[in-house]
């Protein structure tokens, strides 16, 4: 793996964890008692969710090569750090769905960009945009 590669990770592993700071103070504000927390906790675990996706598709973005890769180790230790650092996932099984969730989802992510080259062509391939540039 390449320094860009690892770069993309720990970028997209920091921006999942401030994203994922924002998205705890929001549950906390919404929630006061016990009974909003019940009609609130679908929407914090879908959020939670998305920015498992957005994490590997960050880092697949940044890392400019090696898409589902990066997308796949960036959702994993994304996991591992909702488990690790902000104790999501109640015992061994849930910390074990958490962090597979997480690189499921980041692997989807990479997936999705890889998607997004391959239908708009490469931005990073200099060749490519010249000659789509000399087609329009």
């Amino acid at each position: 793996m390449g320094v860009r590669t690892l770069a993309s990770i720990v970028v997209s592993v920091m921006l999942f964890s401030v994203l994922f700071l924002g998205v705890s103070f929001l549950a906390s504000y919404l929630v006061k008692h016990s009974e909003d927390f019940m009609n609130v906790l679908p929407w914090i675990n879908g959020l939670s969710y998305v920015l498992y996706f957005i994490s590997g598709f960050v880092a697949s973005a940044l890392s400019r090569a090696r898409f589902l890769v990066a997308g796949s180790i960036a959702g994993f230790i994304s996991g591992l750090v909702a488990v690790i650092i902000f104790g999501v996932g109640v015992g061994v099984n849930g910390a074990a769905i958490t962090v597979f969730s997480g690189a499921l989802l980041g692997l989807i992510g990479g997936g999705g960009f890889s998607f997004l080259v391959r239908l708009r062509g490469n931005p990073f391939n200099k060749k490519q945009q010249a000659d789509l540039r000399r087609l329009c």
